[in-house]
């Protein structure tokens, strides 16, 4: 049993997309597909997490400036057992790249799906605002963000 967590690589992507919350929103497998790529392939670092080289989760962060970050993360949504959560992983790997890309503030945007919400709380991100009709000029998205520094006044 191996857990590993390495540069993203499409290679596992296939045996992992659209079987979780992304079914409600996204037309299709390749929209989710189209999705993580674009991400992936912005300027900053992108992760995969195997487990016994099964995918177990897909996260980044991508730089907006110099020293403030965007998280991406899609995770498994039935992941094998674990001795550590899947969610404590990303959690470790997330606070470890954020302090190495030397940020300030790290920020993510989510579907308004309460599971999500509490999984960015547990993270340690905070709530900031909504962006109304952000998706597609028809779905609001939550921003949520963490702030290594005094907030501005």
């Amino acid at each position: 049993m191996k857990l590993e967590i390495l540069p993203f690589s499409f290679l596992y992507l296939d045996s992992f997309l659209y079987k979780g919350v992304e079914r409600e929103f996204f037309d299709s497998e390749e929209a989710v597909r189209q999705v993580i790529e674009e991400r992936a392939n912005r300027k900053g670092i992108a992760l995969m997490g195997l487990y016994n080289e099964e995918p177990l989760f897909y996260m980044g962060i991508y730089f907006i400036s110099s020293q403030v970050g965007e998280a991406w993360i899609f995770i498994n949504p039935s992941p094998p057992k674990l001795k550590i959560t899947v969610s404590r992983i990303i959690h470790k790997t997330m606070y470890h790249w954020a302090k190495r890309l030397n940020l300030v503030r790290l920020q993510a945007l989510c579907l308004p799906i309460v599971k999500t919400e509490r999984f960015l709380e547990f993270l340690g991100f905070n709530y900031e605002a909504t962006l109304c009709k952000y998706y597609e000029g028809t779905t609001d998205a939550l921003i949520y963000a963490i702030i290594w520094e005094e907030r501005c006044h």
